[in-house]
């Protein structure tokens, strides 16, 4: 044990670097699976991935440009797309997380954009009103 703190007081830079990287890897783990934030889920966006708005019609204001408004999602035509990627959202990511879990159990590449339209639009990404999409 004498050699061990010898080791740590000696080389205190590699100790705490080495701790740095157990708390990122803690916390990539309890990240929600498929969960991207704005500026990821853009670069995702612009590559061709296709864009699923699960916002509820009460409070849906705005969306992302291209996306496609999905009432119910239970009846949408996923295997249809099964070869594109998904990036889905709802106004504060708790329904798209769970709809994102359900696919990727299912085998989807599916991802959402943690915080919802609300996080993107907090993030300075554009956001188009209802009746101009």
């Amino acid at each position: 044990m004498e050699t061990f703190l010898t080791f740590l007081s000696e080389h205190i830079f590699l100790a705490v670097l080495f701790l740095v990287t157990i708390m990122m890897l803690v916390v990539e783990e309890l990240r929600p699976k498929g969960a991207l934030e704005a500026a990821d889920a853009a670069i995702m966006i612009q590559k061709g991935a296709m864009v699923v708005d699960l916002q509820k019609k009460t409070e849906r204001e705005s969306g992302l440009k291209n996306g496609q408004w999905v009432t119910d999602f239970q009846k949408f035509a996923w295997e249809k797309h099964r070869s594109k990627k998904f990036v889905l959202y709802c106004k504060t990511g708790k329904v798209s997380k769970d709809v994102v879990e359900d696919l990727r159990a299912k085998g989807f590449d599916a991802y959402f954009i943690a915080g919802g339209i609300e996080s993107w639009r907090k993030d300075g990404f554009e956001v188009t009103p209802v009746g101009e999409k």
